[in-house]
């Protein structure tokens, strides 16, 4: 492994980024870069932005909000709980979810009715949860755009600028978009892309997402074809502004009251010990992901440390390296508050072929996101 230091991580970083080349790139074609975004990249941007699961605690007196999910819970025996935490929330949701699956060991009161409607409390929920810990988004419905106080941007300002140079250095000729694979909810990304552009139009027409809406925000007719598309967002876990209506999509960015928020809850995949991906958008996204990260020469990973019980997305990022020969010529630098010697066992693990070959190189960078940016732009 490379030496593990944050100058080291910068300095290489910059060299792959902006030099011309290496004796293992194909020089036929553009480097594609990838950002691979978890929470630690959401903080960065939003210090309110949860981690460690906190979003996914009910505390008692907020069970009053669900009343069909309190009604699982009766029947389950779960009467006397003062408090749900994380784990415990992996655990129901992954019950309901066998409970949907097999009939036969449902409570005699509990029927598929009831189950469908506590999983939408529980998505509303957490979806109103979010916006009472961080705000609601200031967002133009009409123009597209993301709107931030000049406050924020100063605050932000080291993260805008480490992605300004990125879209700038994607503006050249011939070089790809800058894309994103993310396990969050939130709009953390676009707000930054649409921020970072020094343009009038908005980001979003441009963004491909995996699957086509109908509408995004206020904009009914969209007449984006596959030209236009400059970047790519996948959404892995789907996201607070992602509904569905019959068979289509739309993204709706704007704040939604809560009323509205209860009759049609976002689509977003709740933790679970046994996650079920099986809902037609994730049926949709994956394979874009798949190919996204086969496609993808460096990929840097912001604040995701690959826990060991999410199987199906460490496999999804397997696929940046997925065989030996795969490898080879391929770059990954990890930024996390975690220690090297957490992740590198980690990604041992995932990347078999770094043992073997050496490849895909990988550099650390022990830190918040936030500094991460600040050396970047400074150094």
């Amino acid at each position: 492994m490379p030496e593990n230091t944050r100058a080291a991580a910068i300095a290489n970083l910059k060299e792959l980024i902006f030099s011309e080349g290496t004796p293992h790139d194909d020089l036929r074609r553009p480097k594609n870069i990838t950002v691979w975004c978890g929470a630690g990249f959401s903080k960065s941007w939003n210090q309110a932005s949860p981690t460690d699961g906190t979003l996914f605690q009910i505390d008692k007196s907020e069970f009053l909000q669900l009343p069909n999910l309190c009604h699982v819970l009766n029947a389950l025996g779960w009467k006397d709980n003062d408090k749900i935490g994380f784990e415990g929330f992996k655990t129901l949701n992954y019950l309901i979810d066998m409970m949907k699956k097999y009939p036969d060991i449902r409570n005699q009161y509990i029927d598929i009715h009831t189950l469908d409607l506590a999983i939408r409390e529980m998505r509303h929920f957490i979806e109103n949860k979010f916006f009472d810990l961080c705000g609601t988004r200031d967002f133009d419905p009409k123009e597209l755009r993301f709107h931030i106080t000049e406050g924020q941007r100063t605050e932000q300002q080291n993260v805008l600028e480490f992605f300004k140079r990125l879209l700038k250095r994607s503006d050249h000729k011939g070089t790809r978009g800058i894309n994103f694979i993310t396990t969050n909810y939130d709009d953390a990304i676009e707000s930054i892309l649409d921020n970072a552009l020094s343009r009038e139009e908005s980001i979003l027409p441009s963004l491909y997402r995996g699957v086509t809406p109908s509408s995004i925000g206020d904009a009914q007719s969209l007449e984006t074809v596959n030209e236009s598309y400059k970047h790519t967002l996948i959404k892995l876990n789907g996201g607070f502004e992602i509904l569905r209506t019959d068979a289509s999509y739309r993204f709706q960015y704007q704040t939604r009251d809560k009323d509205r928020r209860r009759e049609r809850p976002p689509i977003i995949m709740l933790p679970n010990r046994e996650q079920d991906y099986s809902d037609p958008y994730f049926a949709e996204i994956f394979p874009k992901a798949v190919r996204l990260l086969r496609e993808t020469d460096i990929l840097i990973v912001v604040g995701y440390s690959m826990p060991w019980e999410d199987v199906l997305i460490r496999f999804i990022l397997h696929q940046f390296a997925e065989s030996e020969a795969d490898a080879i010529g391929k770059h990954l630098v990890c930024v996390d508050l975690k220690g090297p010697e957490i992740l590198e066992s980690r990604l041992r693990w995932t990347f078999s072929s770094i043992e073997k070959t050496g490849w895909p190189r990988i550099q650390f960078y022990p830190g918040a996101f936030v500094d991460f940016c600040e050396d970047f732009v400074s150094g």
